[in-house]
């Protein structure tokens, strides 16, 4: 593999650098657009501290590496950057030869958490074209297995250049998301980038184009094939977003809620409590704009306030540990198929109960009844 770098006039008459790669093997070519400051705007103070550490030592010791995804995205649509990823062309074990504070994770393709403090910052080797996403690869083919094109850019901190393959710069400043991948594919493929299209949709105001909201509404259904952790996972990052109400309207509207979580789209669409829980997501994206604590307590407190107060409401018992017997079930069922964290639930509960509770044993929960709250006729 070697590179060449040559310029070309865009029709508006900007000049442009186009870093040309040829891969080894490869029947064509792959160009891509290269931004300056003066261009893409975008400041490299915006960044930790620690991941710019990071990314300087792994090419001190002459690897690759960038800022990719997320991160950069947020920071071209007006956002502060929250999670930054690191890609690099080292392999998992140099990686881990170069931070002493590090370990490798993952079963198929394996990524490297290097940690400062209490976080970490995620480590992933350029991947392959193909279809095993066990092989490493070069950065032209890893743009490849990107989702969409806004989160295939690629920066370099340190030259404060951009690197476009996919002119998913052009489609960020458009506000309108695109997939990488074949349409036919790639929600099949990864059902769980159904949930992140809708979702940066509502929080960033972006256009879905119509074939790919047909598509996510005719394959909404394949959400029931993901594990819940996954989806766990994506849901904790929504209502931590500050945008919990937009996310769960348009999974509404596109035909995902009642596949991602069922008792949500329930509850949305029951005439007697559905203002009350959209008041409740309300309440917690406000929090979230305005405070920086954001432990699981408080957020479940909001989110899970009409239901828990529904459910004390229902018992119409007067000791603790029976209020907590009887409430922590319905709640449990309520979050289903999600498996979220037991502590920040009880806790919400005692919130709400006035009666602080030590945690509930599996054995206790055993010989509860587990009572389903029922909709009530409007």
């Amino acid at each position: 593999m070697f590179y060449t770098q040559v310029a070309f006039y865009c029709l508006r008459g900007v000049h442009r650098s186009v870093l040309v790669r040829y891969l080894k093997g490869a029947h064509n070519s792959r160009k891509a657009l290269i931004y300056t400051k003066h261009e893409h705007k975008i400041a490299r103070t915006v960044f930790d501290t620690q991941a710019l550490d990071i990314i300087r030592r792994l090419r001190s010791a002459g690897y690759e590496a960038y800022i990719v995804g997320g991160a950069i995205r947020d920071v071209m649509l007006g956002r502060k950057p929250k999670d930054i990823d690191i890609v690099t062309s080292a392999h998992p074990q140099e990686v881990r030869k170069l931070f002493f504070k590090s370990r490798i994770i993952g079963n198929r393709f394996k990524l490297v958490h290097v940690y400062s403090g209490a976080s970490y910052y995620e480590v992933a080797t350029f991947r392959a074209e193909s279809e095993n996403s066990n092989e490493f690869g070069t950065l032209a083919e890893d743009v490849m297995r990107r989702d969409f094109t806004m989160n295939a850019l690629y920066y370099n901190p340190f030259s404060e250049e951009l690197i476009d393959f996919i002119h998913g710069f052009d489609d960020i400043r458009k506000k309108v998301i695109k997939p990488i991948i074949p349409l036919e594919v790639i929600f099949s493929e990864d059902p769980v980038r159904m949930l992140r299209a809708v979702k940066y949709a509502a929080v960033f105001n972006l256009h879905i184009p119509m074939p790919i909201k047909k598509m996510i509404i005719q394959q909404a259904s394949l959400l029931t094939s993901i594990s819940a952790s996954r989806l766990s996972e994506e849901f904790l990052k929504i209502i931590k977003s500050g945008s919990s109400y937009q996310c769960f309207s348009a999974f509404e509207s596109y035909h995902l809620l009642e596949y991602f979580v069922p008792s949500f789209h329930e509850i949305l669409n029951n005439s007697q409590f559905s203002d009350a829980f959209t008041n409740d997501l309300k309440a917690l994206d406000s929090y979230i704009q305005n405070s920086q604590d954001k432990t699981l307590d408080i957020l479940f407190r909001y989110l899970l306030k009409t239901v828990i107060e529904i459910s004390l409401s229902r018992s119409g018992l007067a000791s603790t540990r029976e209020v907590h017997l009887h409430v922590y079930p319905v709640v449990r069922e309520f979050l289903k198929p999600l498996t979220l964290p037991r502590l920040g639930i009880e806790n919400a509960i005692s919130y709400y109960s006035g009666k602080p509770e030590r945690a509930i044993t599996k054995k206790q929960l055993l010989k509860a009844k587990r009572p389903v709250m029922r909709r009530t006729p409007s």
